[in-house]
């Protein structure tokens, strides 16, 4: 027992110096434990909304579309991790080869402002009857996408 008196009449002694310590230490440790925490949510956070992949799903972006001798069908407007990408199918539906290699596609908001055009870029002369897909791909938000037209390229 003699040490265990001992060892009381340390701390005690000493309590004036060790307590703040022991406070001290607990606080910085929970400092460290809550700003893991916040950071491991935050984290979680950011990254689900980075891996998420939405469609614009607007009639006036997916609609079917002609211009000139070219049948633009199948339009997908999607957005994955803040890049817009715009699929269209392209077909050639006259009885000659198509001259157009590129297209304007201006996307527009619902109030007719131009957010932005996207090149169109069927890269080859199609042959009658011959389907293509083109992709275009934004960082532009295109989320309030409303129409979309097939123009010609100038």
């Amino acid at each position: 027992m003699g040490e265990k008196t001992k060892n009381n009449s340390y701390f005690k002694e000493h309590q004036d110096v060790i307590i703040p310590i022991i406070i001290t230490i607990s606080i910085i440790l929970l400092a460290v434990i809550l700003f893991l925490v916040r950071d491991k949510i935050s984290g979680d956070m950011n990254s689900n909304e980075q891996n998420e992949t939405t469609a614009v799903t607007e009639k006036g972006v997916i609609k079917d579309e002609e211009f000139q001798s070219l049948k633009f069908t199948n339009a997908t407007l999607i957005n994955k991790d803040g890049i817009y990408t715009l699929s269209v199918d392209v077909k050639n539906t006259s009885k000659e080869a198509s001259k157009v290699t590129s297209v304007n596609i201006p996307i527009k908001d619902k109030n007719g402002h131009e957010i932005i055009t996207l090149l169109g870029y069927i890269g080859k002369e199609l042959k009658p009857g011959e389907t293509t897909t083109i992709v275009a791909s934004t960082s532009a938000d295109l989320s309030k996408a409303y129409t979309k037209e097939i123009t010609e390229k100038k």
